[in-house]
């Protein structure tokens, strides 16, 4: 049985005549009727029957069709699955949460890309829940988050330490204090990402097992539009350190640590259970394994930072 006699078949099938399926495929009608016959032999039934001039498939040549529809569609996409598979080798679907997707990963990805401009490297900026999520169901290949995970359904390595400090704008009176406790955010009102958003969840935990009240949160869409809230008064907010350290820098905004809690929280790598040998994933994985805190990475990220600006 050839992949000719089934395309030959299912025009038969289409058009319903000797003459129809040859034009369809550019056979002549002899040479339409020889693969036929010759299929039929080989299967060992008839396949179809002639009523007059109409041609009718038996039973037999029906079934042998759909056979040959889901045939021909895998031919038909196994070219292109090829490819994929070899573009893919050479790509790099990264997701992360706000933190690392915002502040980390750009510069971090900027330099791999330099010394590794033929593989293409994408990054989806989501929340940790759903970072997870594209990761168990394989729309991403690397996963980097922080905060607590749901679910252990994939390879997690411990990568970076991140800090949540309070955030206020330069006008506002905690501004000015050198310590802050947690009675002075009494009747603030504090700007936050949605539920499922690690930095949320992080001091949301902390608050609770410290036993405090929480100020009365408002949600901001995202970390961009906190910080410009926060910059013009509208509230304050718990952001990454990383996240602020631009506009603490040029004195956009005022960072603080709050007296008798810690807030602070991993950021981890995730990876699938099994990785599918691709070697830019493998490669690109331990170059993020060497960007981390504790071996030079916070130099190594700063001198990125100058390299990308100058």
């Amino acid at each position: 049985m050839t992949l000719r006699q089934l395309v030959t078949l299912r025009a038969l099938e289409r058009m319903g005549s000797l003459s129809g399926a040859g034009r369809e495929i550019g056979l002549s009608q002899p040479a339409v009727s020889l693969q036929m016959k010759e299929l039929a032999a080989e299967v060992g039934v008839e396949l179809f029957r002639m009523r007059g001039r109409q041609l009718e498939l038996t039973d037999a040549g029906k079934e042998l069709v759909r056979y040959a529809e889901r045939i021909l569609s895998l031919v038909e996409q196994a070219p292109e699955a090829a490819r994929e598979k070899a573009r893919r080798r050479g790509r790099v679907r990264v997701a992360a949460s706000s933190t690392p997707g915002v502040s980390l990963l750009p510069d971090l990805i900027a330099h791999y890309r330099r010394s590794r401009p033929d593989v293409l490297v994408t990054l989806t900026v989501t929340n940790t829940e759903d970072v997870e999520e594209r990761i168990r169901r394989g729309d991403a290949d690397v996963g980097v988050v922080g905060g607590r995970l749901t679910s252990r359904d994939f390879r997690v390595e411990p990568w970076w330490q991140d800090e949540i400090v309070l955030v206020v704008s330069p006008v506002h009176p905690l501004a000015r204090r050198r310590h802050v406790t947690t009675p002075a955010l009494a009747g603030e009102l504090l700007l936050s990402r949605e539920q499922g958003s690690a930095t949320r969840t992080t001091y949301e935990a902390a608050f609770l097992a410290a036993g405090l009240p929480l100020p009365q949160i408002h949600v901001v869409g995202d970390t961009e539009a906190i910080k410009r809230a926060v910059a013009a008064g509208m509230g304050i907010a718990f952001l990454s350190r990383f996240s602020v350290s631009e506009e603490v820098k040029s004195r956009r905004l005022v960072a603080h640590r709050i007296e008798g809690l810690t807030l602070t929280r991993p950021l981890h790598l995730l990876l699938p259970a099994e990785l599918d040998g691709a070697p830019a994933i493998r490669h690109f994985a331990q170059f993020l394994r060497g960007a981390r805190q504790g071996s030079g990475g916070r130099e190594r990220l700063r001198r990125n930072r100058e390299h990308g600006r100058s």
